[in-house]
């Protein structure tokens, strides 16, 4: 009996490393592409400017075509 309680221990977590695994790379932040393939996917170059008052960042990402929301770089 405990033999087996060990190895449905090890297959769950086995099976929950597989499947954050596999979450973390489904959810990866777009990569960086530059400003001629973003016009050649269909896209235009977008500017998005965050943070506050004194401390602010300005990013240039592709809006629209197949490299939609990767950073220009």
């Amino acid at each position: 009996m405990r033999s087996g309680s060990r190895l449905l221990f090890s297959a769950v977590i086995s099976a929950v490393v597989l499947v954050g695994g596999v979450a973390t790379q489904a959810y990866a932040a777009p990569s960086d592409t530059d400003l001629k393939t973003c016009i050649d996917g269909g896209g235009l170059p977008d500017v998005k400017v965050g943070g506050g008052v004194l401390s602010f960042t300005v990013t240039k990402v592709c809006k629209g075509g197949t490299q939609d929301g990767q950073t220009i770089s």
